[in-house]
């Protein structure tokens, strides 16, 4: 599966083949973004649910991206905004690793779109 939106290209390649935590879910898919203008490209993980496990639409790949520019946006935020923004507790040692996860998704998406607040927003315009 494939979608471009501006001059990024993203892509889907169904996996099933990692568990998410300790669910039973392996639902996993390898979502890739490559920057057309620069060649640069970072990938993914996500999982989709165990009632659909596979993205087979273009408009599920860009809910999927949406899920990740969410989750980068929320790296981007210190970790004190990001747990009152979110509910999370800041003596949570679970609670910073997930914030650092989020913060490697923001790492990442940033190779390749330099806006990730101004993707979600776009994002939250056109998947409402």
């Amino acid at each position: 599966m494939k979608v471009t939106h501006n001059n990024l290209e993203i892509t889907s390649e169904f996996l099933n083949n990692k568990r998410f935590g300790n669910t039973k879910n392996s639902n996993n898919h390898k979502i890739v973004v490559k920057n057309v203008d620069t060649g640069l490209k970072s990938s993914f993980d996500f999982w989709g649910s165990i009632m659909d496990p596979e993205i087979k639409t273009e408009e599920e790949l860009m809910c999927a991206f949406q899920s990740i520019v969410i989750d980068a946006n929320a790296g981007e935020m210190c970790f004190d905004c990001f747990c009152s923004t979110f509910g999370y507790n800041e003596d949570s040692n679970e609670d910073y690793k997930t914030y650092l996860s989020c913060c490697k998704l923001a790492e990442k998406l940033e190779k390749v779109c330099s806006d990730i607040s101004g993707l979600n927003e776009e994002l939250e315009g056109i998947l409402k």
